[in-house]
């Protein structure tokens, strides 16, 4: 059964983030954001078909654009019962974090006691550098950094500042761990060094290292992920979410929409000996050939 949910409420970007697909101007959804109604019935069957799984928003896009995204995180947060464990983990920028906004996802939480984390994209040790990787004025820095001891002040060791490490800021990568990791740091020591995705190569390859198995592994997200994008759409993966779909959640049941998987992890499989050939992966015309996510997973 699926265990992550990767969901897109809103397609949107604070941001021309160089790693964000709005920077090539593109978005797998064909809307801007997700209406609350859908929202409300994908959880219900979420809720009923895994039971126990943490939703993430948001896929491809800043989940506190959406205007009602408040509504949309205390709707996880209440589908948690007696049998229901639904985490919730959000991935944003953190420039239009609230005080106000943080308190209520948290008193919510306690009263379920649902599990919310926090992933804030920070990326750089100063400005400069976080104005050049997200295109922006690098006053947005200070905001994002503030957003950290705000949302720790309720979510304490729950939320972490994120480094997507790229060529462009390599040479910063000790800095910012060795910064972040300290206990008296803003985010008590939590944080995350995230490996750079092209999605397939959707996106210019920023890699800076090669930090891939030797062999290929069974593919984790295959096995585990859906991700749901604004219309309704599931993609086989993250990674395929212009190529390929399993259908619409919305529309189709989420139980029929998951059996599908299986023909592609099977195909997967068939091909692990082909993909650790020398050269085979830049060759294959099978996407999850020219992918190096398999390995990586998520909360």
């Amino acid at each position: 059964l699926p265990a992550f949910y990767n969901i897109q409420i809103s397609s949107k970007y604070n941001h021309k983030y160089c790693y964000s697909l709005d920077s090539i101007g593109k978005n797998p959804s064909a809307k801007d954001f997700m209406s609350f109604p859908d929202f409300q019935k994908i959880m219900s069957q979420i809720a009923d078909f895994s039971e126990n799984a943490a939703i993430s928003l948001s896929a491809f896009g800043e989940p506190l654009l959406h205007p009602e995204f408040l509504d949309f995180a205390l709707e996880v947060i209440n589908q948690n019962d007696e049998n229901h464990r639904l985490s919730l983990l959000i991935e944003t920028d953190g420039l239009l974090l609230t005080e106000d906004l943080a308190s209520k996802i948290a008193d919510a939480a306690a009263a379920k006691n649902a599990e919310v984390n926090w992933i804030v994209y920070i990326d750089a040790v100063e400005k400069s550098m976080y104005a050049s990787l997200h295109n922006c004025s690098p006053e947005d820095f200070e905001k994002a950094l503030y957003s950290i001891p705000l949302l720790e002040k309720y979510f304490e060791h729950h939320v972490y500042p994120q480094f997507m490490r790229m060529k462009a800021n390599e040479a910063q990568l000790e800095s910012f761990y060795r910064f972040w990791k300290e206990k008296e740091s803003p985010s008590k020591g939590e944080l995350i060094i995230q490996k750079y995705n092209s999605v397939c190569f959707s996106l210019p390859d920023l890699k800076s290292a090669d930090l891939s198995p030797v062999n290929r592994l069974p593919c984790w997200h295959l096995r585990r992920d859906l991700t749901i994008l604004a219309d309704g759409q599931v993609p086989f993966c993250f990674q395929l979410a212009f190529n390929s779909d399993a259908g619409n959640i919305l529309s189709d049941e989420i139980e029929k929409v998951w059996l599908k998987f299986s023909d592609v992890l099977r195909n997967h499989l068939a091909c692990l000996d082909s993909f650790n050939l020398p050269g085979a992966s830049q060759a294959a015309d099978n996407k999850c050939g020219i992918c190096d996510e398999s390995y990586t997973f998520n909360f």
